[in-house]
């Protein structure tokens, strides 16, 4: 009867044969539990994880590259050069003070209206600086302003200068083009002045300053290198950004002398 192989009945070199067939087995055993194990286990928690790594690391790459896009991408600056030259200066001067001349019209007894002499508008509100010399106190007066025509009432005759002021009169006037004064004192030998006269109709001439007069430390009067002939009572000279220079006015009328702003002004501050 046959009672089965037992190990102590192997000799050593059996041992070590079955030792090795059994070490065979058990690596190949293993080898199917593992490779059946791969197969079974889902791979997308993988994929995933490395596809969030790849999207993330996309992603900032590419914001990185928008904001050096951005910084580097600065708007360019175009340059733009304008020429201005001394006739469009003169233009826009003579422009910007043509509607603050007023002509004014003595109204006799018949209502006609007869041309006197002009004036300059002063204020917002319509009031105007003439020559009193032209002016009759007892007479009445009108003024044709680049708004229309109004009646004038005397505001002040000086006792000092030649010069009488006007106001309008009327229900809902407009505001009025008034003129702006620069500072006489600044005024240069050589520098442009734009002669602006005429009487029912504007005419203008340049010149530059050839000389000035001084009462104490302010430029009282202003010689203006014009031809006298082409100028009239209240005409004036302006500078090239459009300010009064000089008008002449007073003792200057037979000549090319203009009386300076500062002079103006100080009657205008006195009323």
């Amino acid at each position: 009867m046959y009672n089965g192989l037992h190990m102590e009945d192997l000799n050593k070199h059996q041992v070590v044969l079955l030792t090795l067939l059994v070490s065979f087995v058990t690596s190949i055993a293993t080898g199917i539990t593992t490779v059946s194990l791969l197969e079974q286990t889902p791979t997308r928690t993988v994929t995933s994880t490395v596809n969030r790594v790849v999207e993330k690391t996309i992603e900032k790459v590419t914001n990185n590259e928008e904001e050096n896009i951005s910084v580097e991408r600065t708007p360019e600056k175009e340059i733009v050069t304008v020429v201005v030259n001394q006739e469009d200066l003169t233009v826009e001067a003579v422009a910007q003070n043509s509607s603050s001349i007023a002509r004014i019209y003595q109204v006799n007894n018949q209502g006609t209206e007869i041309y006197i002499t002009n004036g300059l508008v002063v204020s917002g509100s319509g009031r105007l600086i003439a020559n009193k010399n032209f002016i009759n106190t007892n007479k009445n007066y009108i003024a044709e302003y680049s708004q229309g025509k109004y009646s004038l009432n005397i505001f002040n005759v000086s006792a000092e200068t030649p010069m009488i002021s006007f106001e309008p009169v009327g229900d809902s006037l407009p505001t009025f083009s008034s003129i702006s004064f620069v500072d006489s004192n600044s005024i240069q030998l050589g520098q442009t002045l734009i002669h602006i006269t005429g009487s029912l109709e504007n005419s203008v001439s340049s010149g530059i300053v050839s000389s000035t007069e001084s009462d104490g430390d302010t430029i009282s009067a202003i010689h203006v290198s014009i031809d006298g002939a082409q100028t009239t009572l209240f005409s004036f000279v302006v500078n090239l950004q459009g300010e009064v220079a000089g008008i002449k006015i007073g003792n200057y009328a037979a000549s090319t002398v203009f009386t300076a702003s500062n002079i103006i002004q100080n009657y205008l501050n006195s009323i």
